[in-house]
């Protein structure tokens, strides 16, 4: 039963069943990594990450993009038992503060070419791909209402400014489990991350997936859409979750649709803004593949997938 285990514990299980299969690919560095990888890197972070006094139950904020360190970072932090506190690499260093001061955070992690830009506070550099950086901040003792908490989400709903959600182990594994259950994602799946991991669409989208199923991300850290449409091909996108600004970009690319082979695209998904019926029907007609909707949120993860075969066509 996985219902209630942490992003650790999922790890465990992958790197029993698949140890050598990959599970991240990184095409900025022409690079793959396996589950087994993934488990020695988080393992030598979490350690890292103790030495420099992170405790079971601290909260830590990580403010990066979608690079391999987001990944080892977060079940880095889950083998410890530490709770991940998510920020947005766009936030400014007030928002930042804002944040970890309501999270009671007891450190920062982000790259080290961030740091450099927070002059608030003294970072240490950790040892990996590209370099993180680690500040230490004045956190409070956890309330015992955390005990079964893994991950803190903020946001701002549709107005004032972001609040905490507080998610369980269970809540996410269901969250993961609405995902991939309806789309009937496998291990075999290979996923694009150009959304934010950071941001609960990209995060339940792509992060529980590979934890679920065993199933590749593959992670961009910039959108670019020929960069994108040629990853899609190349790299055999089975699962391609994006915004509809992404999607009505990729329809002004100048290119014969037909020079691109996207058969083994199963599922384009959309979310986080409107999507609208121009943009389907311009997505369909160059690249014969069909715009799912979700709609979710950061409580509840995703609450309604809408699938169809094809615009204007119920499934």
């Amino acid at each position: 039963m996985t219902a209630s285990l942490n992003f650790s514990q999922l790890l465990d299980i992958r790197v029993q069943q698949h140890p050598e299969k990959v599970a991240l690919r990184i095409p900025s560095l022409h690079q793959s990594v396996t589950f087994s990888q993934v488990a020695a890197r988080v393992s030598a972070l979490a350690l890292e990450l103790q030495t420099l006094g992170v405790q079971s139950r601290d909260r830590v904020g990580v403010q990066l993009p979608n690079l391999q360190e987001f990944v080892f970072s977060l079940i880095a932090l889950s083998k410890i038992g530490a709770i991940p506190i998510f920020l947005d690499t766009s936030y400014k260093t007030q928002e930042i503060e804002e944040i970890l001061q309501d999270g009671g955070a007891s450190g920062l992690l982000t790259l080290d070419r961030h740091g450099k830009q927070l002059s608030s506070w003294e970072f240490t550099t950790l040892a990996s791909e590209e370099a993180l950086a680690w500040t230490s901040l004045d956190g409070h003792e956890p309330p015992a209402e955390l005990d079964d908490v893994v991950l803190l989400k903020y946001t701002s709903g549709s107005t004032g400014v972001p609040k905490g959600v507080m998610l369980s182990a269970a809540d996410m594994v269901a969250e993961g489990d609405n995902v991939v259950q309806t789309l009937g994602m496998r291990d075999t799946d290979v996923i694009l991350a150009t959304v934010p991991l950071f941001h609960s669409y990209g995060f339940d989208f792509c992060v529980m997936p590979m934890l679920l199923t065993g199933a590749t991300m593959v992670l961009v850290e910039r959108f670019l859409p020929r960069p994108v449409l040629r990853l899609l091909e190349s790299e055999t996108i089975t699962f391609f979750p994006a915004v509809p600004f992404m999607f009505d970009v990729m329809t002004r690319i100048q290119t014969d649709a037909k020079e691109h082979n996207l058969s083994h695209v199963r599922y384009c998904i959309s979310a986080a803004a409107p999507l609208s019926a121009r943009t389907v029907r311009r997505f369909y007609r160059k690249f014969n593949l069909v715009i799912c909707q979700n709609y979710g949120s950061s409580e509840a993860g995703a609450i309604t997938l809408e699938i169809r075969r094809k615009p204007g066509v119920p499934s």
